[in-house]
């Protein structure tokens, strides 16, 4: 009896392997001109703005640490997007890869989600993305404001 429970244990294994492996794969060609140009090559932020209710912008890049300012956004077709520390590391012990995580684009391409964020595309093109959006911190609205080159 243990035997034919082993045999058909390995029957439905080796079968479910086959039907497994004979399924087509996903084709992850993108066929929005938008999302070929997101995963065209890496991004990094050349400008980080933010301001608070009807205050004006304020770039923020200026402050934020040399090691830092060349950090790259590797997004994929797969929907997967990795946060690497780029050509210079803040710490040497640190892995280059910081983050990864998943983004999506809206069906109409004018909205992009990152870590289930979603931001405004305000300019996508060959060498730029520029994002936007804002998120409350009662009693005020915060918005935001990165620019993306590569």
């Amino acid at each position: 009896m243990k035997k034919s429970i082993l045999k058909v244990a390995v029957l439905a294994m080796v079968f479910g392997f086959f039907i497994s492996c004979s399924k087509k794969k996903e084709d992850t060609t993108p066929t929005n001109p938008k999302v070929a140009l997101i995963i065209g090559s890496d991004w990094k932020v050349s400008k980080y703005e933010t301001k608070v209710n009807s205050d004006p912008f304020i770039d923020q890049y200026p402050t934020i640490a040399a090691c830092t300012q060349d950090d790259r956004y590797v997004f994929r077709s797969d929907k997967s997007y990795e946060y690497n520390e780029g050509p210079t590391k803040c710490n040497a012990g640190q892995p280059q890869v910081i983050y990864t995580s998943t983004w999506s684009l809206s069906a109409d391409g004018t909205k992009i989600t990152i870590d289930g964020a979603e931001s405004t595309i305000e300019l996508l093109d060959d060498n730029t993305l520029i994002i936007s959006g804002n998120y409350y911190t009662n009693p005020d609205i915060n918005y935001y404001r990165t620019t993306f080159v590569h």
